[in-house]
């Protein structure tokens, strides 16, 4: 079956797009909870909880944020979408993908700090302790969970990537219809002798659904037979 009748597991192909993008978001933001919880208790004391504190997680932000509106966006018109334009659009599908890739990267760049270094530390350091704070582990589990379903969401946004561009090579398929319309006669002068037979021909071009896209009208003329 062509990629172009399976609109339905396109459509949910977005809607688990949509979903790791507002879990990421939720991780994100309890990730920043409970670092900022951390300062808040124990200030500058080492080791110091730096995750999420630089430029690379304000990018991630800004695109699980767009992430969301758009696939909200897209999921609302998605019939119009499908139909009119006849499946989706291979450069957005391209260029969410560029976003997440580069997002996922990102989100490595607390590890290649050593930042995260602090959460192997943590123990160690309130050792002395009775109770071990609790902020600095959810900060670290919702840190490594938010990294996954990032590469996760890539992933799927490299597979909606690949439909699209399948979908895209089998609307270029065009199929030729050649039907014949109507066929009638006229008169060339006075004399019924110049009577001639025209035969009008509609070659038809349409897409793989059958769909019309443009038709072009032939016409042969024949002289008739005297009566």
């Amino acid at each position: 079956m062509a990629y172009r009748d399976n609109s339905g597991s396109f459509q949910a192909l977005k809607w688990i797009q949509l979903l790791f993008s507002f879990l990421i978001f939720i991780l994100e933001m309890v990730e920043l909870g409970a670092t900022m919880n951390y300062d808040r208790k124990y200030g500058a004391d080492p080791p110091s909880l730096n995750l999420g504190r630089d430029f690379a997680k304000k990018y991630i932000y800004f695109v699980f944020g767009l992430s969301i509106f758009c696939l909200a966006l897209y999921l609302v018109r998605f019939q119009y979408f499908w139909k009119s334009k006849r499946g989706p659009f291979l450069w957005i599908e391209i260029s969410f993908l560029a976003l997440w890739f580069s997002a996922a990267m990102a989100n490595f760049d607390d590890i290649f700090k050593g930042q995260f270094t602090s959460c192997s530390n943590i123990h160690s350091f309130f050792s002395e302790k009775s109770i071990t704070p609790q902020e600095p582990l959810i900060a670290c589990n919702t840190y490594i969970a938010s990294l996954i379903f990032c590469w996760l969401n890539t992933l799927s946004f490299a597979l909606s990537t690949f439909i699209s561009w399948r979908i895209r090579i089998e609307k270029r398929a065009k199929i030729q219809q050649t039907r014949r319309v109507k066929v009638m006669k006229f008169h060339g002068g006075g004399d019924k002798s110049d009577m001639k037979r025209a035969t009008f021909i509609r070659v038809e071009s349409r897409d793989e659904n059958k769909e019309f896209i443009k038709g072009v009208v032939e016409i042969k003329i024949d002289k008739g037979e005297k009566s």
